[in-house]
């Protein structure tokens, strides 16, 4: 979780960068390409780059996707990818 749990729009914890990170050399120490790196929560425009960077390659995310215009929104994130 990249979040506290309980409830959605909450602010990406930027901790959980270190965290992925750490789990990203660990599966690239022991040659698994196979792994899924998952961030859940707090994710949107402004960090999805970052995440991925970081080594996520599963990102989950609500409320940056359902606020307003959903279809616009995924577009937006997909930009980034």
């Amino acid at each position: 979780m990249s979040v506290y749990p309980g409830f959605g729009g909450q602010t990406f914890i930027d901790s959980s960068l270190s965290k992925i990170k750490a789990v990203k050399m660990m599966a690239d120490a022991h040659k698994r390409d196979d792994i899924w790196i998952e961030a859940d929560g707090g994710i949107d425009h402004n960090n999805i780059v970052m995440v991925k960077e970081a080594g996520a390659n599963v990102l989950v995310t609500g409320s940056a996707v359902f606020k307003e215009n959903s279809a616009d929104n995924v577009r937006k994130l997909m930009a980034f990818l």
